[in-house]
């Protein structure tokens, strides 16, 4: 099931408050880093030279800081998760 699935769907609301806003921020970063990749990658398809704009190093800027962060959020909200719903458990 995809976050936007489980927003349209209501089924978050079944989570714990506590869940709820970790998982709607994770996804929210992870929304904006994709709008901010796309937006390089066409920042770079319209330069006629290899110069980058001062926009696309803001963005990589944003993109490396946020990357860091949610390498280390998502594993944390998985084992959050798994112990919610006790997924390690089932063996």
């Amino acid at each position: 099931m995809t976050f936007t699935s489980l927003i349209a769907s209501g089924k978050i609301n079944f989570l714990e408050p506590s869940l709820q806003q970790p998982i709607q921020d994770i996804f929210k970063r992870i929304k904006m880093h994709n709008e901010f990749l796309t937006a390089t990658i066409h920042m770079q398809d319209q330069q006629s030279s290899d110069s980058i704009s001062e926009k696309a190093y803001q963005y990589y800027d944003w993109m490396d800081k946020n990357e860091v962060r949610l390498n280390k959020e998502i594993p944390n909200m998985m084992k959050k998760l798994e112990r919610h719903f006790k997924i390690g458990h089932l063996t």
